[in-house]
């Protein structure tokens, strides 16, 4: 097919449309169809981050009844725990971006292989995680300078949530290969599972339910790991039989050739994700030197903001999904149009739903903490919040689509040179002269700004009209 097409009858275009890769996902022409294929994977990629952010929030909220030492604690630990854990996981970008463009491209052997390719690695990795982060538990919170008792109980959080590493990023792996064969229903449901299982075992682990002694912050751990361990399970079961199974042989032998592939693809998303989070985890270091009150009030802030981060997110993964097909079938122009449309539909729904921020900040962190003082700052911090998010949602479309095509080095640079020359300058330069946890978020604010900018202008001058 021509990469780019003139007027088409209804009868060419229907015809158009109706064909399928072997990822079973149609190629749209025109923008409404273009606009049912968005939504229709965007959909259960948005409900799947609804679960994960709603087991976050629950989670605060839980441990938040525990007092501003145990969110601390589980809010530092977590944070280092997912750095760590989502620099290996990026091998799920690998997996998302090279198993799509073989199925654009109609090689379902070759996708076969960069599957179970993607999925040994992403195994391998686990273990280099629980090597790296048990030992280092007590290291993270001396740095942090974290006072008593935040470092006793974060170094148990720390150490039961990393024996969970190896189902974890079993299911990022399993769910990029769905993904990439156009089903993003089935990581949706294995996700609700998942999640369910865990804030059930929030309930009855943290404050000793059903006969059994409350656990208080290590029951959250050990509610995370058990849920991981039935999800993964789950998920083995399903790539074994499920539609893209059909297409996606479960059973080849994994390549040195396609994991230096996946390698070269996966690295730079790690590293992105590394860098951002290791400035995130330096910039929550310095913010815990203002004391345990702003601190907490801070990770109250970023839970009750995680509620606008789910379309972007959903629009994001149909985004990567829909290029890296396009890609593979030679159809860049229709990955251009598809990414505006995408970027278009996050940005507008995340700014309907980051009005509520600016409205009705404090009953929204209400939600998370009991703690007058901690609610007081953080309902200043989360109106604040609420001006970056259709940002924010332009920026996650545009950064996927990108990673669809294949260049998954543009956004790493953008978002580290950022991340380190602006972010952490900013809120370094805040809590020295002027510590006040606001000020850190207007600091936060300009970071997105910046790299929204930057990414923006890259995927203007890369794709343009033709």
């Amino acid at each position: 097919m021509a990469k780019c097409r003139g007027a088409m009858t209804d009868r060419e275009a229907s015809a158009a449309t109706s064909r399928t890769s072997y990822g079973t996902l149609p190629l749209a022409y025109t923008p409404a169809d273009q606009r049912a294929l968005i939504l229709r994977l965007a959909w259960p990629a948005i409900l799947e981050m609804v679960l994960h952010m709603f087991v976050w929030i629950v989670d605060t909220a839980m441990v938040g009844r525990l007092g501003a030492a145990a969110l601390s604690a589980v809010g530092l630990g977590g944070q280092v725990c997912w750095t760590v854990m989502w620099f290996i996981g990026s091998m799920s970008t690998g997996i998302t971006v090279t198993v799509a463009q073989s199925l654009g491209a109609q090689q379902p052997r070759t996708a076969a292989r960069q599957a179970t390719t993607g999925l040994a690695l992403s195994l391998a990795g686990s273990l280099v995680v629980m090597a790296l982060l048990i030992p280092c538990a007590p290291w993270v919170f001396r740095a942090a300078r974290a006072e008593p008792p935040v470092p006793e109980l974060g170094i148990a959080y720390m150490r039961i949530l990393t024996l969970a590493a190896p189902f974890m990023l079993f299911m990022m792996a399993g769910n990029a290969i769905l993904r990439a064969g156009g089903d993003t229903r089935t990581p949706l449901l294995v996700t609700a599972l998942t999640n369910a299982l865990n804030v059930v075992g929030d309930y009855v682990l943290i404050f000793g339910k059903l006969g059994l002694p409350a656990l208080g912050v290590e029951g959250a751990a050990w509610a995370a790991f058990g849920g991981h361990v039935v999800g993964a399970a789950v998920l083995a079961s399903v790539l074994q039989g499920g539609r893209v199974a059909q297409v996606i042989n479960l059973r080849a032998r994994p390549s040195m050739a396609h994991a230096r592939d996946l390698l070269r693809l996966s690295l730079p998303a790690g590293l992105e994700g590394l860098l951002m989070d290791g400035a995130r985890t330096v910039s929550m270091f310095l913010i815990a030197r203002l004391g345990t009150v702003p601190f907490a009030a801070h990770q109250v802030t970023a839970a009750a903001e995680s509620l606008s981060f789910m379309p972007g997110h959903g629009f994001a993964v149909a985004a990567t999904v829909l290029m890296g097909q396009y890609q593979g079938a030679g159809e860049q122009e229709l990955g251009r149009r598809a990414t505006w449309q995408a970027a278009a539909l996050a940005a507008g729904i995340m700014a309907a739903i980051a009005s509520s921020f600016l409205l009705f900040p404090t009953a929204l962190v209400s939600m998370f903490t009991p703690d007058r003082a901690v609610v007081t700052i953080a309902a200043r911090c989360l109106r604040i919040a609420g001006l970056m998010q259709p940002l924010i949602g332009v920026l996650g479309v545009l950064s996927g689509s990108l990673r669809g095509a294949g260049d998954t080095r543009t956004p790493m640079l953008i978002s580290s040179v950022v991340s380190w020359a602006v972010r952490l300058p900013l809120v370094y330069l805040v809590v020295m002269t002027h510590p006040t946890l606001t000020a850190v978020w207007w600091a936060i604010l300009c970071q997105e700004v910046a790299r929204a900018a930057a990414t923006t202008w890259v995927f203007v001058r890369r794709y343009r009209p033709r």
